[in-house]
């Protein structure tokens, strides 16, 4: 939240991305995550490029490329993990788990299944004890 009590700059890019994973739109997701990622440089942005990476790697189980999936579900978590996760609308620790089971699923040679995080109703929980109602 900033200083006036509104959301945070990239909230709408955010939420519509988290939209888009959700209806399993993977690229959609990634796209808009990635505007908002270029758009502000603050020094925790970085958290988003964890997102972005794991939205295309969902978009690459989804395409059958599962060798790039598994190097974007190794990069991924680390950006989320490294980049102040409890200031962030999402349940990180979930997030953290849900990639290390579809990594886990590559390396065994399977086709992970694709998740359902509800990241919009994360957002929606966030924002219920962090801004001001609408």
């Amino acid at each position: 939240m900033t200083a006036d009590g509104q959301p945070p700059a990239w909230w709408n890019g955010l939420r519509t991305g988290a939209q888009e994973f959700d209806a399993g739109r993977y690229w959609h997701a990634h796209e808009h995550w990635e505007t908002e990622w270029k758009s502000h440089p603050q020094l925790h942005r970085h958290y988003v490029k964890g997102l972005i990476q794991l939205a295309a790697a969902c978009h690459h189980v989804q395409r059958g490329g599962l060798s790039a999936a598994g190097r974007l579900l190794e990069l991924g978590p680390r950006h989320l993990w490294e980049n102040h996760p409890l200031s962030w609308p999402f349940d990180t620790a979930h997030l953290l788990a849900v990639a290390a089971a579809m990594s886990a699923s590559i390396a065994r040679g399977r086709r992970p299944r694709l998740p359902a995080l509800g990241l919009t109703r994360m957002m929606d929980a966030w924002a219920a004890d962090h801004l001001p109602p609408t």
